[in-house]
């Protein structure tokens, strides 16, 4: 059985990048930035919805904030990678991102249109009321 606290035969990614400090900065910057910007994003959403008395789903809501969360986590892991090795950790989290990534997409494929066609009609009817 493979276990997933097992680090010690395997090197951490910066080996690969030769510990070159300027790839490593770059990779750090980047890959942090892109964090931070992820992690950022739900709470623009969540704002924004507030702000502009937005109808939208609240499921909907939750799935991208999940999906844009969980896309922030995997750049954490890519920097945390560079100095430790917890690929297996990170593999677990990457298969729990992609899980939350695609059933967002078939749920907008699905979901989302039959949704906002209610919220249109909503709309409509209260536009009609106010005349």
């Amino acid at each position: 059985m493979i276990s997933f606290m097992t680090f010690e035969d395997m090197t951490p990614h910066g080996f690969c990048l030769l510990w070159d400090e300027n790839l490593l900065a770059l990779t750090i910057l980047a890959n942090g930035l892109t964090a931070i910007a992820y992690f950022m994003i739900p709470l623009q959403i969540i704002r924004a919805m507030h702000a502009y008395n937005l109808r939208l789903p609240k499921w909907l809501m939750i799935m991208f904030s999940m999906f844009i969360f969980g896309c922030g986590v995997d750049h954490v892991f890519d920097v945390v990678t560079l100095f430790y090795p917890f690929y297996w950790v990170q593999a677990a989290w990457s298969t729990v991102t992609m899980v939350v990534s695609v059933f967002t997409a078939f749920t907008m494929m699905f979901g989302f249109h039959a949704s906002m066609g209610r919220l249109n009609q909503y709309g409509a009817a209260r536009r009609l009321d106010e005349k």
